[in-house]
């Protein structure tokens, strides 16, 4: 079953999209995704339960051999996928300057396979393979609010900020990101 609100939001950040530079450029392949996106979520019954709402690194803590899970100020009952997808994104697009120079984002990406094999468990292959297209889906759609939230805070910052980002995270990491998870909602038709 499609979520409204996730219908609601891809409008939006469809519409919040530039008119020019590299994200308008990628327009045409994103918006064709999430066509597939939507089709993939209309076949699927996709469970909903209470969910974290911005579950990321910056909201775990690793104890031991414990994990603490704070922040609930966003919860809400959501398609239990949603804080998969918005974790996946998160360790994508963290961005850990100027605080940590060392940081390393193919670190923060190696989280990434850990992270899904606790999730599901033992039933990870055959979940993947069932409810890949709706993961594939959110994980688009956080990923273009994450890129035109951090475009909003460069533009913010003045026209400097924005044509670097524009110029470099943009038509490079972006890029990139987007590429993939177009793929991934493409793979699951």
């Amino acid at each position: 079953s499609i979520d409204e609100r996730f219908l609601a939001v891809v409008r939006r950040d469809l519409a919040r999209m530039p008119d020019r530079g590299p994200l308008r450029g990628m327009r045409g392949g994103i918006e064709q995704a999430f066509g597939v996106a939507i089709e993939a979520l209309a076949e699927h019954h996709v469970p909903v339960a209470v969910r974290h709402g911005d579950y990321s690194p910056d909201n775990v803590h690793l104890d031991g051999g414990g994990i603490c899970v704070f922040d609930l100020s966003h919860h809400a009952s959501a398609p239990v996928y949603s804080d998969v997808a918005f974790f996946l994104v998160s360790l994508d697009t963290m961005n850990p300057y100027p605080k940590y120079l060392a940081f390393d984002r193919r670190v923060a990406r190696s989280l990434a396979s850990p992270f899904l094999d606790g999730y599901f468990g033992a039933d990870r292959a055959p979940r993947e393979r069932v409810d890949g297209p709706v993961i594939a889906a959110y994980t688009l759609k956080f990923l273009l609010t994450r890129c035109l939230q951090q475009r909003r805070v460069a533009a913010a910052a003045g026209p400097l900020a924005l044509a670097a980002f524009d110029g470099i995270l943009a038509a490079g990491h972006y890029r990139e990101l987007f590429a993939r998870a177009i793929e991934r909602v493409s793979a699951g038709r």
